[in-house]
């Protein structure tokens, strides 16, 4: 049975949920991705959504330039409703992936990440800190593409840290 893009980005989605071991996946990630490319060898063919999805699965690469095709993907989303002058919410999405996997290529190139999406750990158990992010980018240019503001950012990654520490307290009970 061949799997629709929806229902491969479901189980993307259950499997970093879940919490199953990294190694699993990892070769996940890779099997979605061969068949991703699959389908967008007819991408002009492809709904937003299913362009939107298949980006995720390149966005979750370590390969560099896997995370360029999910931001290329997006861009060409975003284009395509522009001309075309119509919105629609998988577009709307498409801007904040865009974003991300913009702010992820430039981390891994050591720069300044423009948006501020990316954020790290240093233990298991630290708080959670945004990566260096570019002081010029303004919150205006970060909700343009449906990033929060830099200050609801810093609050999400608060909130994310506490519910961690509340769920490591409740299952050592």
């Amino acid at each position: 049975m061949f799997k629709s893009l929806k229902t491969l980005f479901l189980e993307d989605q259950k499997d970093r949920i879940s919490c199953v071991d990294f190694k699993i996946i990892v070769k996940n990630d890779r099997e979605r991705r061969k068949l991703a490319n699959v389908f967008l060898r007819n991408k002009e063919e492809l709904t937003p959504e299913e362009i939107y999805y298949a980006a995720m699965f390149f966005h979750h690469s370590a390969n560099k330039k896997d995370v360029k095709k999910a931001r290329d993907l997006m861009l060409l989303n975003i284009r395509r409703s522009e001309f075309l002058k119509r919105k629609n919410k998988w577009v709307e999405k498409s801007k904040w992936l865009y974003a991300a996997a913009t702010d992820r290529l430039l981390v891994r190139d050591g720069k300044p990440q423009k948006y501020g999406t990316q954020f790290y750990q240093k233990t298991i158990d630290s708080p959670r800190e945004l990566f260096e992010y570019d002081k010029n980018t303004t919150d205006k240019e970060r909700t343009s593409l449906h990033v929060p503001t830099l200050k609801q950012t810093l609050r999400n990654l608060e909130r994310m840290d506490r519910k961690q520490q509340q769920d490591k307290k409740e299952k050592g009970r």
